[in-house]
């Protein structure tokens, strides 16, 4: 047994009598085989191929890559013998732009979905509406899972779940309030430069050829010093960037500080982020009555037949990741409750978008995919026909 990340990586330096040794080869969750990195894992062998997933058309198209490599759909089943509700409750909320536009906005001046998640654990009202949610789902028996796109929300959640106080917190100092570290503090004077991997290259290499036309080439001295003021400058940009890189690294050990803390305090609930370890995260699964999680463990890493109940802080559009999430409240279990799938939906034109896009795929649904599937709204000022009641449901 092995990742896609190992062979992936690996495969160009396996000897041939490796590539020939394996009969079988099978990947889970294999919708994931298009990546670049991943896709080495496929081409490498000569053995008969299997690919397991509920997913196997990719909302981007580049499910042929599979296909090219695997081979085409033999078997599909995506039939639930539960079929979740799903509910989009509005909350009417609405950021003020004029205050927090800076820390929402991208540089085109337009919404930073990644930004605005984060945003979201930090917005006193809004973590008020999807805790007293999951209080009430709690308090009628529920199992429940919440998923959000950001770390720092899902772990603001979590640590206000875990205190009990999430309606006037004062106390409980949360995820994003880790002050970001100074250089200073980092025993550095000079201001820190952040640069893409791809402008590091980009001046290093600058560097490189400078020094190499200064050693080769026979330069009027002015050329000479124009390009050693050019290379003195570059090497500063690059000094600030190593200050920049020890704070980025001091504030992660900060972070990861901060959730060992944590840890040793929970529990009311389970936290799945990749700061926690792996076995940690499958026991929570396991005893936890309220797990938070980022979207991408919630989706594809949890196994939990009894859970019926999802919070989604933050929708998205793909009908693949609804499949996904639909999917994690449908197991049959003995007991279990009707199961929910909740996302909020904020007075945010980019996050009505994304709702709109999400009961277009569940109105759509093909029959033989189980579908289609019903939903329902709270709470909708725009909407003339009544409205479900999602404290009565949560209680069913």
């Amino acid at each position: 047994m092995t990742t896609y990340h190992t062979i992936g990586a690996r495969a160009p330096e396996l000897s041939e009598e490796v590539l020939r040794w394996f009969g079988w080869i099978i990947w889970d969750e294999g919708h994931h085989i298009p990546a670049p990195t991943f896709a080495a894992s496929a081409e490498a062998f000569y053995g008969r191929r299997l690919s397991l997933t509920a997913t196997p058309k990719r909302d981007d198209g580049l499910h042929i890559i599979s296909e090219y490599h695997i081979g085409p759909i033999l078997y599909q089943d995506l039939s639930q013998e539960l079929k979740p509700l799903v509910v989009f409750k509005w909350t009417g909320l609405k950021p003020d732009m004029n205050v927090v536009g800076p820390q929402i906005l991208a540089k085109n001046q337009q919404i930073h979905l990644g930004k605005l998640s984060g945003y979201f654990g930090r917005w006193p009202e809004r973590v008020k509406t999807i805790l007293d949610d999951v209080d009430l789902a709690v308090r009628n028996g529920r199992r429940v899972l919440v998923l959000s796109q950001s770390e720092g929300e899902i772990i603001n959640l979590a640590a206000l779940w875990e205190s009990g106080n999430w309606t006037n917190n004062t106390t409980t100092h949360l995820f994003t309030d880790i002050p970001v570290p100074t250089a200073l503090e980092v025993g550095e004077t000079l201001m820190p430069m952040e640069l893409t991997p791809v402008q590091e290259k980009r001046e290093r290499r600058f560097l490189e050829n400078a020094t190499h036309k200064l050693a080769t080439q026979n330069l009027t001295q002015a050329a000479r010093d124009k390009l050693l003021n050019q290379m003195a400058g570059v090497e500063q940009m690059l000094k600030q960037l190593e200050v920049f890189k020890k704070i980025r690294t001091e504030y992660g050990r900060r972070q990861i500080q901060y959730v060992r803390a944590l840890l040793t305090r929970m529990q009311r609930c389970g936290l799945m982020v990749h700061k926690v370890p792996a076995k940690q995260r499958l026991k929570f699964v396991e005893e936890k009555q309220v797990v938070f999680a980022i979207v991408k463990y919630g989706k594809e890493s949890l196994d939990s037949p009894a859970l019926d109940t999802i919070f989604v802080s933050t929708p998205f559009s793909a009908r693949n990741g609804l499949q996904q999430v639909m999917g994690r409240s449908a197991r049959v279990f003995s007991g279990k409750k009707a199961p929910l799938v909740i996302f909020y939906e904020d007075d945010i034109g980019l996050l009505i978008g994304m709702c709109q896009k999400l009961k277009k795929h569940l109105r759509e649904w093909p029959h033989e995919e189980g579908g289609p599937f019903a939903y329902e709204t709270v709470n909708h000022p725009k909407l003339t026909r009544s409205t479900c009641n999602l404290p009565l449901l949560l209680g069913q």
